[in-house]
C-alpha cells in the first residue's frame, strides 16, 4: 500500500509538471512589424567627400514574422521585411559643386532566421533577445542632374549575406501580443554602377512595434 501511495504522488508531480510547463510554453505566432529605420555607420554617413558614405537617411521598416518556441526558453523564427531609407545628395552637392538628386531610395527586402532566447517574467509578459543570418534583395538608388535625367527603370541590384541581432519585449492577452523591439540589420551588398564592383555597408538600427498573434 505504501508503494503504491508513493507512485501515485510521483505520477501526481511528474503530471502537474507536465502541465505547468505546457502552460508557461508560448504558442506558435505571427508577428506584424513596423518601425523606424535608423542608419548607422558608412550607411548613414552624410559626410559628402566620402566615397563609402551612403547618405542615407532615416526610414522606415516593416516586416512579417512566423516562429514557434520549443521549450520556454528557446525558439526559432523566420522574418521577411522591406526596408526604405532616401538619399540626401545636399552635402554631395555641396563638396563638389554638382546639382545631383535622387529619383529613388535606398531600398532592401530580407529574409531572415532567427533564433530566440527568452526570459519569463510571468505566463503573459516575457523579454527576448534573437539573433540570425540570411539574405538581402538590395535596390541602388537613382541619382540623376537636371541635364541628363536618367529614369527609375534603369536599376542596380545586388543580393547580399545578412546577420542581425536584437531584443524586445511581449505582453499577451487573449492571445494577443503587443510589445517593442529594438533590431540590428547589417548587410554589405556588392553593385556595379559603372564598371567596377562597389560595396556599400548598408547597416540599420530599427525600433520596431509589434503586433503578435497567438497561432497555437
Amino acid at each position: 500500500m505504501r508503494k503504491l501511495i508513493i507512485l501515485l504522488s510521483l505520477v501526481s508531480f511528474t503530471t502537474h509538471g507536465f502541465a505547468q510547463t505546457e502552460t508557461l510554453q508560448e504558442k506558435s505566432f505571427l508577428t506584424i512589424r513596423a518601425g523606424i529605420s535608423m542608419p548607422t555607420g558608412k550607411f548613414g554617413s552624410l559626410e559628402g567627400k566620402d566615397i563609402d558614405a551612403g547618405l542615407a537617411l532615416k526610414g522606415y521598416n516593416i516586416a512579417a514574422e512566423y516562429g514557434r518556441y520549443f521549450s520556454n526558453y528557446t525558439g526559432l523564427g523566420l522574418t521577411f521585411g522591406m526596408r526604405r531609407n532616401a538619399i540626401d545628395m545636399s552635402a554631395y552637392n555641396r563638396s563638389y559643386f554638382t546639382n545631383y538628386y535622387a529619383e529613388t531610395r535606398w531600398r532592401t527586402n530580407y529574409l531572415l532566421t532567427n533564433l530566440y532566447l527568452k526570459l519569463l517574467v510571468s505566463t503573459n509578459f516575457n523579454f527576448y533577445a534573437k539573433g540570425g543570418a540570411g539574405v538581402t534583395f538590395n535596390t541602388y538608388p537613382v541619382v540623376t542632374n537636371s541635364i541628363s535625367k536618367a529614369t527609375s527603370d534603369q536599376k542596380i541590384t545586388a543580393d547580399a549575406l545578412a546577420y542581425g541581432f536584437g531584443a524586445g519585449f511581449k505582453g499577451i492577452i487573449d492571445n494577443i501580443g503587443l510589445g517593442l523591439e529594438v533590431y540590428s540589420l547589417n548587410t554589405t551588398p556588392s553593385f556595379r554602377p559603372l564598371s567596377a564592383d562597389y560595396k556599400q555597408e548598408m547597416n540599420d538600427v530599427t525600433i520596431f512595434a509589434n503586433l503578435s498573434f497567438q497561432l497555437k
